[in-house]
């Protein structure tokens, strides 16, 4: 009986251990006077930021456009066409409120919608109190934490946010990865949510 139990309980850490990032491993705590953190990649009123969407789910493809507007100091406007033309979402939303403006009827189910949302939400504003700041070679890592929910962000050398992870209760939850970034924009970002495993490539749009 005590060794059965022994067996689960390291078990059951191992199965913790190996749900985090490990780019997360090792990391120095850091003194940093910052307090809160923000993503401008969506921050500028007059660009459209419209991204080629590619979606992988279950080895299976959907492809489209997605149009991201930051149409007031608090709000965004977000519009996704299939690549057949007709629209699949339209939505607004601000760190505080999140509104439908309508959702194609073949995805408007409760767990899509969530999916949706969390992942709306999270790249375009996430967490924005900063718990815990860390360093790990020449990058600096911030912590949001709200609820069960963390958010960590990976800021380089040149003071550019490059990453994001998402861990909720211990476990991953969404990977976001800012790449080709110039005058303030991410030309090409991927997200990548686990359970369910979902991939999403984003290929910036010049206007």
């Amino acid at each position: 009986m005590i060794l059965t139990k022994r067996l689960l309980i390291i078990i059951i850490l191992s199965t913790f251990v190996s749900c985090g990032f490990k780019e997360l491993n090792n990391l120095n705590i850091y003194n940093s006077s910052k307090n809160k953190i923000e993503n401008s990649y969506f921050s500028n009123k007059k660009i459209d930021y419209n991204y080629i969407v590619k979606i992988e789910i279950n080895k299976k493809n959907i492809n489209g456009i997605i149009s991201i507007k930051k149409i007031d100091s608090i709000y965004h406007r977000i519009a996704f066409m299939s690549e057949f033309g007709y629209k699949l979402f339209d939505v607004e939303l601000s760190k505080d409120n999140f509104k439908w403006n309508s959702i194609n009827s073949g995805i408007n189910k409760k767990n899509i919608k969530k999916l949706l949302k969390d992942n709306i939400t999270n790249l375009i504003h996430g967490n924005n109190n900063i718990n815990f700041a860390y360093k790990k070679d020449n990058s600096l890592i911030y912590k949001s934490k709200k609820g069960s929910n963390e958010i960590f962000y990976l800021i380089d050398e040149t003071n550019t946010l490059i990453k994001t992870y998402n861990i909720n209760k211990g476990f991953k939850k969404r990977f976001v990865s800012f790449n080709k970034i110039k005058n303030n924009i991410a030309a090409n970002i991927e997200i990548q949510n686990f359970n369910p495993s979902i991939t999403i490539h984003l290929e910036f749009l010049n206007n």
